[in-house]
């Protein structure tokens, strides 16, 4: 039996790959793995088998997209090498390649963007399917939007037009609105942007504290740069972040499976500007509304209880009235009685005087004594038992006409105790 060398092995193999695949051919593909290099694409590709009970490899090749075609293919299909991503079936022409030390190759010279995007659009229809078996499609719009929206979480890539758009459109507003932006860097194109996007919302969620909402946004690109949108990890993030979400990813007219679980979806990072900017003037308005509300409520408060005074002050003056009349009769009363009440007391003195006055006359010493009475005294007072003369003692004895002075010749005391 002939015995080869491998390198002759090869060579054959090589000879007989070149004899048969002379052109190109198109073949239907998943990617397994997808790395960037030098702005190269190498693959690895997987050819699966379904069964009932799972999904079998049969056949894996390596594949290579050089940076030149993959120029081509932005320039003819304007598909972004960002939707070159694990897991994404691809419908690719290829030219079959083997070389006696690399082994085999294929090289990819052109793609069926139509096939891409079809299978782009199932799977997108199969992570709705799964986020509304989770019931997260609506799990944070219905999260509340604080009154005013001022603190806010921004998850973008710094460089990103779009950011640079949403700032100079926030923050140079006609309301004088000012805002705290915080900005958390993340990749908004190609296959780090689900992870890095998905790690920032955890970020946030830690500190949901000190936001008001988060926004999300980049600028605009072909159904194939938002393919990153529609991963199930990052929709699932977005549904459950604890703040309401803000997107403006930019699309024209397909719609990002992120939009559907977002708060407030917006087409572009300004119309996301706006929707804060109005959402606040909305608030202010309603307060303004209301404290005019209050103003011309407070005016016609006044106004009654200006108008309720008034007439309290007359039912006031009115009653003071009728008070002062009714006590200006009373003390006419009472003056009346009591200036009848002087006059009979004033009589009735009166003729007690005149009775005292008579009484006085009668007893007047002048008036005894016109009667034939006298009066006898000793040392200027009257005689009686604690004034009686000594014998040889002058009295003196007051008749109405004149004295008579005696000489007390005996004393005799009558004793009748």
């Amino acid at each position: 039996m002939e015995t080869y060398s491998l390198h002759e092995l090869n060579t054959h193999i090589r000879q007989v790959i070149d004899l048969n695949f002379g052109e190109s051919v198109w073949i239907q593909a998943e990617i397994s793995k997808a790395n960037f290099s030098r702005g190269h694409c190498y693959l690895e590709l997987v050819d699966k088998e379904e069964d009932s009970h799972s999904l079998n490899i049969r056949a894996k090749a390596s594949a290579v997209i050089w940076k030149t075609t993959i120029a081509g293919w932005k320039k003819r299909h304007g598909l972004d090498p960002s939707f070159i991503a694990d897991g994404t079936e691809i419908r690719i022409r290829v030219k079959v390649d083997f070389h006696e030390l690399y082994g085999l190759k294929l090289m990819i010279d052109e793609i069926d963007p139509a096939f891409t995007l079809g299978k782009l659009a199932m799977q997108r229809q199969e992570v709705i399917r799964r986020l509304q078996e989770m019931q997260l499609l609506d799990r944070n719009s219905r999260l509340q939007l604080p009154p005013v929206i001022q603190r806010i979480a921004i998850i973008s890539s710094k460089t990103a037009a779009g950011f640079k758009d949403f700032l100079s459109h926030l923050t140079d507003n006609a309301w004088g609105y000012t805002f705290r932006l915080s900005l958390f860097p993340a990749a908004m194109q190609g296959q780090n942007t689900g992870p890095e996007v998905s790690a920032q919302l955890m970020r946030i969620a830690e500190h949901a504290s000190r936001f008001d909402a988060i926004v999300i946004i980049r600028g605009g690109g072909s159904p194939t740069d938002l393919m990153a949108f529609d991963q199930l990890e990052l929709c699932e993030a977005v549904a459950q972040a604890p703040l309401p979400v803000l997107t403006g990813i930019g699309h024209d007219i397909d719609q990002p499976v992120i939009e559907l679980v977002a708060h407030s979806p917006q087409k572009t990072p300004t119309a996301v500007a706006d929707f804060v900017l109005m959402h606040n003037a909305t608030f202010e308005g309603s307060i303004s509304q209301i404290g005019e509300q209050l103003s011309r409520i407070g005016r016609k408060r006044l106004e009654n209880e200006h108008l309720s005074i008034e007439r309290t002050s007359r039912l006031l003056a009115a009653a003071g009235q009728a008070r002062i009349q009714k006590a200006s009769h009373v003390l006419g009363e009472y003056a009346r009685r009591l200036r009848q009440s002087l006059q009979w007391q004033t009589a009735s003195l009166e003729q007690q005087l005149a009775a005292l006055e008579k009484q006085q006359a009668l007893l007047d010493p002048d008036t005894v004594l016109k009667r034939g009475f006298s009066i006898t005294t000793w040392q200027h007072k009257p005689l009686g038992p604690d004034n009686m003369p000594p014998p040889g003692a002058i009295i003196h004895t007051s008749v109405h006409h004149g004295e008579v002075k005696s000489r007390v010749e005996n004393t005799t005391r009558n004793d009748t105790e």
